[in-house]
């Protein structure tokens, strides 16, 4: 069964899903450091002991984790259908002592560092990077500071009407979007003998990578659905 929550094209999803596979190993081992190392929220004793006694179940079950999440994004129906194994894990853990929290924590340790390795590949940069919608050049002149409020965490140029000592106050959106460097190929392809100005709506240090946001809008309805799965009845 086919879901909905999946975006446009199945070459995205279907190219995610590579990068994952190709990657478990990597992702798992980062996870784990990551997990271990976490000052804020250190694991419970319990936890500890576990897995430094039985790292190798650990590990064959938090990989195993991560396939059924991928062979989920396969089916592209965010649901857990493996329901079986969902629930011996859930149950392995609270016999053996591990409280469930730590093994979503884990779990969620697996999302972050895959959301991280996919957005730092190269292939996959250059397949979803240049989806990012850019809106045609309008006609209406807006102020820069209406403009900012109107297209926020978004990289918007505009064809200069006004200035004010110098500096741009109102113009006409030309582009817009979340893809700093599809909107420089736009105006050097369209726009060179326009006067142009190019700014981002909102703080710039806390800019979010296009193809991040993208991925991660792939990858969550399946994190989450596993999480919730196994914080039923708990």
């Amino acid at each position: 069964m086919r879901g909905n929550l999946l975006a446009q094209d199945d070459s995205e999803r279907l190219g995610i899903i590579q990068v994952v596979t190709d990657n478990i190993s990597l992702i798992f081992n980062e996870a784990m450091a990551t997990l271990s190392q976490d000052p804020e929220e250190p694991l419970r004793q319990s936890s500890k002991l576990y897995i430094n006694h039985h790292l190798s179940s650990f590990c064959d079950d938090m990989i195993l984790v991560l396939k059924q999440i991928t062979a989920m994004m396969f089916d592209g129906y965010p649901e857990p259908q493996a329901h079986q194994f969902w629930d011996y894990l859930k149950s392995k853990y609270i016999d053996l002592g591990v409280p469930v929290s730590d093994v979503i924590r884990a779990i969620e340790s697996l999302k972050e560092v895959t959301l991280n390795v996919l957005a730092s590949d190269e292939k996959l940069i250059d397949l979803l990077g240049d989806s990012d919608p850019i809106l045609i050049r309008s006609e209406k002149i807006e102020l820069i500071s209406e403009i900012k409020k109107n297209y926020l965490h978004k990289w918007v140029t505009v064809e200069v009407i006004e200035l004010e000592r110098g500096f741009p106050t109102a113009g006409k959106i030309i582009l817009a979007g979340k893809n700093r460097n599809r909107i420089a190929e736009e105006i050097f392809k369209h726009y060179r003998d326009v006067k142009t100005y190019t700014f981002y709506c909102g703080d710039l240090s806390e800019e979010v990578s296009p193809v991040r946001l993208k991925i991660n809008g792939y990858l969550e309805p399946y994190f989450d659905s596993v999480i919730k799965k196994l914080k039923e009845n708990v």
